[in-house]
């Protein structure tokens, strides 16, 4: 699957992850047709946890609408889905995105490292597939 930049993706087999890499200005175009092509991805199909990674974005250009709209088609996603925001604009959209689309407030954080986030990924997959 061909992606556009500013998008780097790539299936990470062994731990069932999908890396998402925001490169650059991100910008709602982009994002939407990202997110198009992610949730036509076989992977993302079958259930594969996801990682937005912002930390080489120099920005996220997006507007409220967008966010919400990609939240609200998000609703009924089962798929772990971190965030590693480093900057507080990226973050703050992020958590705009969690908040709108994670009602349950378990299946997306929004982490300011990539540690953190890997902890918890971890945490999700084992949990996953103890409970599938």
């Amino acid at each position: 699957m061909l992606y556009r930049m500013p998008f780097a993706v790539h299936l990470d087999e062994g731990t069932g992850v999908l890396h998402i890499r925001g490169i650059g200005e991100v910008k709602d175009t982009e994002l939407a047709d990202l997110s198009k092509r992610v949730r036509e991805h076989p992977a993302f199909i079958a259930g594969c946890a996801l990682l937005y990674d912002g930390s080489a974005a120099t920005a996220h250009s997006l507007s409220a609408n967008l966010i919400q709209s990609l939240a609200r088609a998000a609703r009924g996603d089962k798929n772990p889905f971190a965030f590693i925001m480093p900057s507080a604009a990226g973050f703050g959209l992020a958590r705009m995105y969690q908040i709108l689309s994670d009602v349950e407030n378990d299946r997306v954080p929004v982490f300011e490292n990539s540690r953190d986030a890997a902890v918890w990924l971890q945490s999700a997959m084992t949990a996953r597939r103890r409970d599938p």
